[in-house]
């Protein structure tokens, strides 16, 4: 959609290029509009803000119907479901020979009524920072790829002296370590 001052700088450009000697269908193309678009935007002589988002809308006739919506929650919240998401309760409905409503219908429903976060008695997710370094009071961080050249740092967890007698400490399965004088 565009929005009602760009619909203004539009028309006056066109009207100026008329103006000018121009054909209205070529100033129309240069800015990739129809002529007809033009005559609907200038109805009256006066640009028109777009009518489209003002329109009401009637409701899809396969919509949930209330019942059906109260009935999807009753599910989710039910003791059974009430530490799943909807991408494991629709399956296990389905095993069932029930079907509610589609999976992303759950979904739409869980966000529309605030319960689209995480669910049940297991602890949230942790974010973990990356580990930091104190040598002689300053903080730093080191990347294990970068001292490979410099000392042979083992992957196995023990220590390894590396250059500046830093003894490194690199753990199993992680690219950061640990610098220690």
């Amino acid at each position: 959609m565009i929005s009602t001052p760009d619909r203004q700088t539009a028309v006056a450009l066109i009207n100026e290029a008329v103006t000018a000697g121009a054909r209205r269908a070529k100033a129309c193309s240069e800015l990739e509009i129809s002529e007809r678009t033009l005559r609907r935007w200038t109805k009256d002589g006066e640009v028109r803000p777009d009518q489209r988002p003002l329109v009401p809308r009637a409701e899809p006739a396969n919509a949930l119907s209330a019942a059906e919506r109260a009935a999807v929650l009753d599910v989710c919240n039910s003791k059974e479901f009430s530490s799943l998401p909807p991408s494991q309760i629709v399956p296990k409905l389905a095993d069932r020979g029930q079907y509610l409503a589609s999976e992303s219908s759950f979904y739409r429903i869980l966000r529309a009524n605030g319960l689209q976060h995480h669910r049940g008695r297991a602890k949230s997710p942790v974010k973990r920072k990356k580990p930091t370094v104190f040598v002689k009071g300053v903080v730093r961080r080191f990347h294990a790829a970068s001292l490979i050249s410099e000392a042979l740092i083992s992957f196995s967890g023990f220590s390894q002296t590396g250059p500046a007698g830093c003894q490194f400490r690199v753990f199993p399965d992680q690219r950061f370590g640990l610098c220690a004088l």
